[in-house]
């Protein structure tokens, strides 16, 4: 054989044990053979993070192979009756493999006439007594590298007797290697051994409740499927091998399914340690779980498995729905801290607009909002450690807010009382209530002032506060008109009363005026008579003048004495203790009006 062809030959094989080995165990794999000293080297290797049953892959490399004996590997057995076969598993990248399985292969090589040509280089007769078959296998070159051409004898035999010995010996090994193999005479060791296999096996899964029970009776099941492959298809035990090989493998299947449900479970549990996890996870783990319960589900009603499957399906549903609960709430919780985060988007926009107590109101409910959104995020949930700071950091938000708001709440109150108290007082002055009015007054201008500086209402109350404080001077000054006039007149009634009438009075806020009786004027011969010449006139000149000074001085208030026929005597002024003729008095209107006396 060629080199090139022969090298081809052995990676088709190994494509072959790759393939099939993939089928049996779903993962990445890498195989590959070679030829070295007459043995057929199979090396199986696979990723770091990938766990491999060794006993599993060597039982499906080794069917694999001993099913291609006419086929893949008959360039491999053509020269040879019995071909040693070693397995490998290896994980990448590392220098030594982990787990080995030797056996052997035997074949029937095929018998083809010779040639003309080929006959020429058979032993010679001194020779043919010295061959041996032995002899001849110690001097074969290995497989994998190409012979050399051999060597002519120096003698030579004829054509025809070498043809015939070589017939003889070909035959004869055909013969002995056939009558060798096992299911040929007697009895057949391997399906008993599988059959008993198989028996120990359907008792063990009536009772198998571990996954360690479960793989160790697809074990059984794989050893006994195996056993049947090596009886020879001429044995009278072939049919028999096939027909219980069909019912093992239906067994194997069965189980096969429970071993992988049983690993993608205990994947699943491996991977549900630690939580919270992201949501990919848990949509992983389900996947496995999913995977796990389609797997039992395929288990047949007549298999010995399908008690212990239905059993795990209802542990696998529950635990799948403990995952969906699982996801959902993740879903929940991511949720409602996006939507947490959009009212607080909405909320700072708010704020930053805001110029009215009821926006900062608007602004206010946004964040409360956002953080009532926050606030049911489960502890054990990947949102929880997010939703915890974003609380504290609204939070702040929220307390700051919360006192600007307090703030416009009490602009807004006191900007109202302080309208309510204006009113009031404009009514108590209608009321020439003078008290209650400078009472009012007061309070309203004291909440007008309250309003604080960078609140909404602070630019509408300043000319409040101006007009209310000349209101309430105006309303003092008023107040204290009234309280003089009150005075005033008590003391004009005793003036003016008794049994000699010496005067008549009448009092207003706006003036006081006393009128002297004519009995009393035409008898008052102290009395002075109106002049232009005194300014201010003496109050020493007359008992009556004189006590309406006491009472003006009493009450500081002007009061104007008039004659008994009604013309002006003068202004008695308490700020220039005495009386003003009546032609200085329009010139003293038009004076200011002395500031009022601080002992009042």
């Amino acid at each position: 054989m060629e080199t090139a062809s022969y090298q081809s030959q052995l990676r088709s094989l190994g494509q072959y044990l790759q393939d099939s080995l993939q089928q049996e165990v779903p993962v990445p794999i890498d195989v590959r053979c070679v030829i070295k000293q007459d043995k057929l080297l199979v090396l199986a290797q696979h990723p770091p993070d990938i766990s491999l049953d060794a006993k599993r892959a060597f039982s499906t490399l080794r069917k694999a192979l001993t099913a291609q004996t006419d086929d893949l590997l008959h360039p491999f057995l053509a020269d040879v009756s019995t071909l040693a076969v070693q397995l490998y598993l290896r994980v990448e990248e590392q220098p030594q493999p982990y787990a080995f399985h030797p056996f052997q292969i035997e074949a029937i090589a095929p018998v083809e006439a010779l040639t003309d040509d080929e006959t020429d280089d058979l032993l010679s007769e001194d020779e043919l007594s010295n061959w041996s078959s032995e002899s001849a296998m110690e001097d074969e070159e290995p497989l994998d590298e190409p012979s050399s051409p051999p060597q002519r004898p120096a003698k030579r035999l004829s054509w025809r007797l070498g043809a015939a010995v070589a017939g003889v010996v070909v035959v004869a090994g055909v013969a002995a290697y056939v009558l060798s193999r096992p299911c040929v005479l007697g009895s057949c060791r391997p399906l008993l051994q599988a059959e008993e296999l198989f028996t120990q096996s359907q008792g063990q899964m009536a009772s198998a409740t571990s996954a360690a029970d479960v793989k160790a009776i697809y074990e059984q099941l794989t050893e006994a499927s195996y056993l049947t492959t090596v009886v020879p298809h001429w044995s009278g035990y072939y049919e028999d091998a096939l027909a219980q090989r069909d019912r093992y493998d239906d067994h194997v299947k069965a189980v096969s399914r429970v071993v992988d449900a049983q690993a993608d479970a205990f994947a699943a549990a491996q991977r549900s340690q630690n939580p919270p996890h992201p949501i990919a996870t848990w949509e992983e783990i389900r996947d496995l779980w999913e995977s796990a319960i389609a797997q039992l589900e395929e288990v047949p009603a007549d298999s010995p498995m399908h008690g212990l499957a239905q059993q795990k399906l209802e542990e696998y549903r529950g635990n799948l729905a403990a995952i969906n609960q699982r996801i959902q709430m993740e879903q929940e919780a991511q949720s409602r801290v996006r939507s947490a985060r959009e009212m607080a988007q909405r909320a700072t926009e708010q704020e930053a607009g805001s110029d009215s107590p009821e926006q900062w109101q608007s602004a206010y409910t946004a964040w409360q909002i956002s953080m009532e959104m926050l606030q049911p995020v489960p502890a054990h949930t990947m949102s929880y450690a997010e939703a915890q700071q974003l609380l504290s950091l609204y939070s702040t938000r929220m307390a700051t807010l919360r006192d600007r708001l307090s703030q416009e709440e009490l602009s807004t109150t006191v900007y109202r009382q302080s309208l309510q108290l204006a009113d009031q007082a404009a009514t108590y002055e209608q009321q020439e209530q003078w008290s209650q009015a400078v009472a009012a007054w007061q309070n309203a201008l004291t909440n007008a002032q309250q309003v604080p500086t960078d609140s909404a209402y602070h630019d509408q109350v300043q000319p409040l506060v101006n007009s209310y404080a000349l209101a309430l001077e105006d309303a003092r000054q008023n107040l204290r008109l009234a309280i003089a006039a009150q005075t005033a007149e008590a003391e004009l009634n005793k003036l003016c009363g008794g049994d000699t009438a010496r005067c008549t009075y009448q009092v207003s806020r706006e003036e006081v005026q006393l009128r002297l009786t004519p009995a009393y004027q035409a008898t008052a011969a102290s009395f002075p008579q109106p002049t232009a010449s005194s300014i201010p006139l003496s109050v020493s000149m007359d008992t009556i003048l004189h006590q309406v000074a006491q009472v003006g001085n009493a009450a500081r208030v002007e009061i104007n004495v008039y004659n008994a026929d009604g013309t002006l005597f003068g202004r008695y002024v308490p700020s220039l203790s005495g009386y003003v003729p009546p032609a200085y008095i329009e010139v003293l209107d038009q004076e200011p009006a002395p500031p009022p006396n601080q002992d009042d």
